[in-house]
């Protein structure tokens, strides 16, 4: 998966592409898998990794050796040509398991939003973005979500935040408090996961509006969390309004990309006061018809393709910000 976060300020004389290697961190996160198609290098101590395609693939069967023989149907598929090496922030192999998949990526997000500026203000000072990226069935919810016995960066990232608000010689939520608004992108239309069905079951869909030079979801429902648990019992419950269907890769395929947006604020923040937000996001896997079974001009080719559409716009914004 990729993350993308802003963990620490830039000094003033650092250039452009410096700035962006601060504000953007690329974790890649390995599932155990019976016929990997790739490798760390040097054990994973270089934070690169060497891919290649499957055995009996037609690329395989087709690379030349690096001695310039042909594979054929026996060939291992790593060629000169076919190897590729990508180099990340952090590699995360799989053996690497839920907490520490935490610590390498969300904990220090966290503890930015907490940072006190100058002076004895306990105001947190910096906002963070953290999403889930990769293809169908490659582990973004598990990362994200977890299990009952082993959670996720989600509820890690709840527990932290509330560690946080009771830390400091016994600072409470009466000093700060935590709001949290939950929002799927289906078909490109925004639907807010936490809002009161209609009698008929039609969602209504919101739009983007500028509020006070800060971009919000008009009409998106926000609930105070005073406990873990409590948050817990959001997520879960509009986990179970998001747009899922089964494909020949994933029995409970997310149709959506989903944000759990986790404001923080305090008794004197005026309104225009810029919003420290947390955002965790489980964008929806890049699939391929052949792939996932999916019949042509169905609904799932429709949502589908406004997927891949969706993410290749995405990975535009990035490429422009970086360069």
């Amino acid at each position: 998966f990729d993350r993308v976060v802003a963990p620490v300020a830039i000094p003033t004389n650092t250039t452009s592409k410096e700035a962006s290697a601060v504000y953007f961190k690329v974790y890649l996160r390995i599932r155990p898998h019976i016929s990997p198609t790739v490798e760390l290098v040097n054990n994973g101590l270089s934070n690169r990794v060497r891919t290649f395609p499957p055995k009996e693939s037609a690329a395989a069967k087709n690379a030349m050796n690096i001695d310039g023989h042909a594979n054929g149907g026996g060939g291992t598929g790593r060629s000169s040509v076919q190897v590729k090496e990508y180099g990340f922030t952090k590699v995360l192999g799989p053996d690497v398991g839920q907490r520490e998949a935490y610590a390498a990526t969300a904990h220090g997000l966290v503890e930015g939003l907490f940072e006190k500026s100058t002076g004895n203000s306990r105001a947190p000072k910096k906002s963070a973005l953290l999403f889930a990226y990769g293809i169908t069935n490659a582990g973004k919810t598990h990362t994200i979500m977890g299990g009952d016995d082993d959670p996720g960066i989600m509820p890690r990232t709840l527990a932290h935040i509330f560690r946080k608000l009771e830390a400091d010689g016994g600072a409470t939520q009466t000093e700060m408090s935590l709001h949290l608004s939950y929002l799927e992108i289906h078909n490109e239309q925004i639907f807010d996961l936490l809002a009161v069905t209609p009698p008929k079951g039609k969602r209504s869909a919101l739009r983007l509006v500028d509020m006070n030079g800060h971009i919000r979801v008009k009409g998106l429902t926000s609930h105070k969390v005073e406990r873990v648990d409590q948050g817990l019992e959001l997520i879960e419950q509009a986990r179970t309004q998001m747009q899922k269907s089964s494909t020949n890769l994933n029995s409970g395929s997310s149709r959506s990309h989903s944000v759990c947006q986790l404001e923080l604020s305090s008794p004197g923040d005026d309104k225009d006061d810029t919003p420290i937000i947390m955002w965790i996001v489980d964008l929806a896997g890049s699939e391929r018809a052949k792939r996932t079974g999916v019949m042509a001009m169905s609904a799932q080719q429709r949502e589908a393709s406004k997927i891949n559409t969706s993410l290749m716009n995405l990975m535009k914004c990035l490429k422009q910000i970086v360069s």
